[in-house]
């Protein structure tokens, strides 16, 4: 029997892949940014809840609403976003639709 480590070692190699990434620090983040690159939802929930005093949120109130990003992975809440929130180019801040 012939083993192949092919198959093998692009399965090791893609591993990362799909792992969660942390914000770009110094950048401004869109919740729905921050929820697609991963385990952000609850940083999220706690950082408006910290910021607004409030404990439910709807949708796009967590869509919509813009974020600082610090060191580690940290965020900050900035504002809502009343016309919806825009991602911006690669390596530059995300902003709220006027």
């Amino acid at each position: 029997m012939k083993i192949s480590f092919v198959p093998l070692a692009l399965v090791a190699a893609l591993a990362g892949f799909g792992e969660a990434r942390n914000c770009t620090p110094k950048l401004d983040h869109c919740g729905h940014f921050l929820l697609d690159i991963g385990k952000y939802y609850t940083t999220i929930s706690d950082e408006l809840t910290r910021a607004t005093k409030a404990t439910c949120f709807k949708k796009k109130q967590i869509n919509d609403a813009l974020f600082s990003c610090g060191p580690n992975g940290t965020i900050k809440f900035k504002k809502y976003c009343k016309n919806g929130c825009q991602v911006g180019a690669m390596g530059k801040h995300d902003y709220c639709w006027t």
